[in-house]
């Protein structure tokens, strides 16, 4: 059996960056879990996210965009794409927020097409 030779060049730095990829997953994974465990239920529910969570988890996600495709973008893109991964989380927390009945269903409108 033939031994592999040791990665250098592109492909250890490749290596690096799925390394520094996989523990940002991780980090990203972990935050709902920790911030979410500190707060009882009730109130985790009616609570939105304080600024600093939100802050760390588009820190976090930012990331995530910046070691995959940061080669391909400038900083205002970047800084564009953290704004908007704020603005999901902000929208998600609203979501939350909102109670459902084991009754509520999406209002839609249904209509048949005859042709």
């Amino acid at each position: 059996m033939k031994k592999r030779k040791r990665e250098t060049g592109s492909r250890e730095i490749e290596a690096r960056a799925r390394r520094e990829f996989a523990k940002t997953l991780v980090a990203l994974a972990a935050t709902p879990i920790v911030t979410s465990s500190l707060i009882p239920g009730e109130a985790r529910a009616q609570t939105p996210q304080p600024a600093d969570a939100v802050s760390s988890a588009s820190d976090a996600m930012t990331q995530v965009v910046r070691a995959r495709y940061g080669k391909y973008l400038k900083e205002d893109q970047v800084a564009e794409i953290r704004r908007s991964v704020e603005r999901a989380i902000r929208n998600g927390d609203r979501l939350k927020q909102v109670k459902l009945e084991n009754g509520d269903e999406p209002a839609f409108a249904f209509s048949a097409d005859f042709e």
